[in-house]
């Protein structure tokens, strides 16, 4: 895919952070944190430590630069801006031996965590990565940007540009706001699986109630389209009520299988593992762990927990299935 010239260049959102004074320079970094792949970002950290900006000690001092590792360890994803709130990853290679990892993100427009960092932790000789952002808020029922007017023209649109029958595999992902969506696309592109992290139902019963118009009605998640596969994960912090609610709606409608992380409570799971340093472990049992079951027989939740192994002392990523009576944990 040629390379989309314009506002999103990394040369120009650099500029405007050192241009930005006040609240403009967290939105200048809200911006590169949503967009960067992890090369542009350690080229702005290079930047920023050369610099006298006033808040340069403060910032390097953050986790999303702390994290990236030297300049040979980072993964070689090239950004190409699709339109302003899509982008393309990829380190150039064909697809044919890929993963083609296509992500909705959540409100703020990341995955949980800021993009650089989410994709350190994927190979990039392994994944192309497409993620889509929806400024709209209203869950990509009204596409994004003018590639596509609402979220069944979006899907035309991955399949024609982005081709995921030429990929090896084709994985949905959604964060929050952007988990419903990745669950419908993964039915619509028949992905291998759908991945959908602190989903929750819709509001369009409130937004009828408001007369705002809630987006189109059909839910393809639905009795109607049951013949059709979904192999759904549905991973909620098990301490989070109304996430654990939204988990269980979804499978009831047959989205798939339940993944609980017991007794957090915090809404954004990426962002707990990634605060531990096992953002790359968890992402690989999602993505790779052989977890989706059919979709109306989908299996017992599965725990998502710690092991750790000696004498290697490499924290791993496990899942253990319940047999309904309970789940052993062991953080």
């Amino acid at each position: 895919m040629p390379d989309s010239p314009g506002p999103e260049a990394p040369e120009t959102l650099i500029a405007a952070f050192f241009a930005a004074r006040g609240r403009r320079v967290d939105v200048a970094v809200n911006q590169m944190q949503a967009r960067f792949a992890p090369r542009e970002m350690a080229a702005f950290a290079r930047l920023l430590a050369e610099s006298n900006h006033p808040r340069r000690a403060e910032f390097l001092d953050m986790r999303f630069l702390t994290d990236l590792p030297g300049e040979d360890a980072l993964q070689p994803f090239h950004r190409q801006p699709i339109s302003e709130n899509v982008s393309f990853y990829s380190d150039g290679a064909a697809p044919a031996d890929k993963t083609l990892l296509i992500c909705f993100a959540g409100l703020g427009g990341r995955l949980g965590v800021p993009t650089p960092n989410f994709l350190q932790h994927l190979d990039a000789r392994r994944f192309d990565v497409l993620l889509l952002r929806d400024p709209q808020k209203s869950r990509f029922r009204f596409g994004v940007d003018d590639l596509a007017a609402h979220f069944f023209g979006l899907i035309e649109v991955i399949r024609e540009r982005f081709r995921p029958q030429t990929y090896r595999r084709v994985v949905t992902y959604g964060n929050s706001m952007g988990g419903t969506a990745a669950l419908r696309a993964g039915l619509f592109l028949a992905a291998e699986r759908a991945i959908a992290v602190g989903a929750r139902d819709s509001n369009d019963p409130v937004m009828l109630l408001l007369g705002r118009h809630p987006g189109p009605a059909f839910d393809p998640i639905c009795d109607c389209l049951s013949e059709r596969p979904l192999a759904g994960l549905i991973v909620y912090p098990g301490g989070c009520e109304a996430d654990a609610e939204g988990a269980r709606k979804l499978r009831a409608r047959g989205a798939g299988r339940i993944v609980v992380v017991p007794r957090l409570e915090l809404h954004n799971v990426a962002a707990h593992f990634w605060n531990r340093g096992e953002l790359g472990g968890y992402l690989a049992h999602l993505i790779d762990a052989p977890l989706p079951g059919p979709r109306h027989d989908p299996g017992p939740d599965a725990i998502l927990r710690r092991r750790f192994f000696l004498p290697s002392l490499k924290r791993i990523m496990a899942l253990e299935r319940t047999d309904g009576a309970g789940a052993r944990h062991s953080d």
